[in-house]
């Protein structure tokens, strides 16, 4: 008998109303991070995938306990069904399923049945970008695919980078290499002899709120001439889900003025002993003071007296090279069932 039940949900508001059961269970597991949150998983479905039809699969235990969660969005397409993260492609290098340990392989299996079930007859076409090599997932989804025939491929997208941080500055100063640490001094003290800097740590909804709009700006400004910048929907995204973040405690925005201009900026979260650094951006008249390696470098510093013992790196144009990284990769996953013919020249339900 299973130890726990399965429930679809396909309001999103769902997510929601079972944010503070939700948020508790991610306080109980290893591995947990922003955003597995509903918060954030729920936000990025309203902004960019409410084109697709919400399949949350909530877990609970035969205490009626809250102990796992399955995102999905579903389209339905010809005669097969695609299944993708409640989370798109783009938005965040860090999808996955929060589900209880114990669970996980059939609750995951439990939650493709009963896509079958809603789509009777249809195949499954299956594509989860980006899900991490250290993923308790991945490992669990390949099996679980080749136990029912389904060839699936992971695809190396890219790397990401952390740090594992001291408990006090002097310490990670020293962890350094000794080029990088008298470059990284070099360049702060230039930076000063320059401007009159004053670094500014936001972290209340207000603050947050207008240090958004410097955000906004200084990233306009550094990819002008590559007019690569960030569309409307994206920055109202942004915005929402760090004022509801804020409200969390789970959000910084560091800002570097230099003469009374605000030139720097670089947004990140903080959740259960980690932060993330989200994006940075600058004034390209004023890459002489460094502003991103600055702020970085007050990140850094923020961190150890928080308490904080390990940073990630979301972002790779970030100014990262003093710094002692490790990298982890992640995959794009894809799976999906192909008919052929059958001997009688029907086509049947199988996997190539």
């Amino acid at each position: 008998m299973a130890d726990f039940r399965l429930y679809i949900e396909k309001d999103p508001s769902s997510f929601w109303s079972l944010k503070d059961d939700w948020t508790s269970f991610l306080n109980e597991i290893p591995g947990a991070n922003p955003f597995l949150t509903p918060h954030w998983i729920g936000i990025s479905y309203e902004f960019f995938s409410s084109d697709r039809e919400l399949f949350l699969v909530v877990v609970r235990d035969q205490m009626d306990r809250f102990t796992g969660a399955v995102p999905w969005a579903l389209r339905k397409v010809d005669d097969h069904v695609e299944i993708e993260h409640a989370v798109p492609e783009d938005v965040c290098l860090y999808l996955d399923f929060p589900i209880d340990q114990r669970f996980r392989s059939e609750v995951l299996k439990g939650s493709l049945e009963l896509v079958g079930r809603e789509y009777p007859g249809a195949r499954l076409s299956i594509r989860f970008p980006y899900i991490r090599e250290d993923s308790p997932s991945l490992w669990s989804l390949q099996k679980l695919l080749d136990e029912r025939g389904i060839e699936s491929e992971k695809i190396e997208a890219g790397k990401l980078y952390y740090m594992d941080l001291p408990e006090n500055y002097e310490d990670f100063l020293f962890s350094l290499k000794k080029r990088e640490r008298t470059q990284l001094q070099k360049t702060e003290k230039r930076a000063r002899r320059i401007a009159d800097l004053n670094e500014l740590e936001m972290r209340s909804p207000e603050e947050i709120n207008r240090g958004l709009d410097v955000f906004m700006r200084l990233y306009r400004l550094q990819k002008e001439d590559s007019g690569d910048t960030l569309t409307p929907g994206y920055e109202a995204f942004l915005r929402e889900i760090f004022l509801v973040f804020s409200q969390q405690s789970w959000a910084a925005l560091y800002i570097l003025n230099a003469d009374g201009w605000n030139v720097g900026a670089l947004l990140a979260l903080e959740f259960r002993g980690k932060a993330f650094v989200f994006a940075g951006a600058e004034d390209p008249q004023a890459k002489e003071i460094a502003p991103l390696a600055l702020l970085m470098n007050g990140l850094i510093k923020s961190s150890i007296s928080r308490g904080i013992r390990r940073i990630e790196i979301l972002q790779d144009s970030l100014p990262t090279e003093y710094y002692p990284l490790k990298q982890v990769r992640y995959y794009i996953f894809k799976a999906e069932e192909r008919p052929v013919p059958s001997p009688r020249g029907e086509r049947e339900r199988v996997s190539r």
